[in-house]
């Protein structure tokens, strides 16, 4: 949390809830309800309270590449801003292919059979 509050501080961003999602495992399967902190983040972005979504990294704001590609759509038709405190390239959004193939890398070690 601090550094995601230290990223707002930086540009200028008022905090408007600081909400922190319970563990919730990168192998829920596709179509699974998100939790209730996701759907409470998606409210406050479609009715206008909140014009940015920040988190320690990218990857911490989805769980799956379906929940990535929701939250892409999520910017794209509200404008919202992605941030992260911990990107190695730079603090916003990237674009979509980057981000498409780091949920991928990311996702699929959660979701494999483990080799004893």
């Amino acid at each position: 949390v601090e550094l995601s509050q230290a990223l707002c501080d930086r540009n200028g961003w008022s905090v408007v809830a600081v909400i922190v999602e319970k563990d919730t495992s990168a192998s829920t399967k596709r179509g699974a309800k998100r939790s209730d902190e996701w759907e409470h983040v998606k409210a406050l972005v479609e009715d206008g309270t909140a014009d940015a979504i920040v988190s320690r990294h990218f990857d911490r704001m989805y769980r799956t590449p379906w929940d990535l590609e929701d939250l892409v759509d999520l910017a794209e038709s509200t404008g919202v801003t992605l941030a992260a405190a911990q990107a190695r390239e730079c603090s916003t959004c990237p674009p979509r292919p980057a981000v498409s193939l780091l949920a991928s890398a990311l996702w699929w070690p959660a979701t494999r059979p483990r080799c004893e």
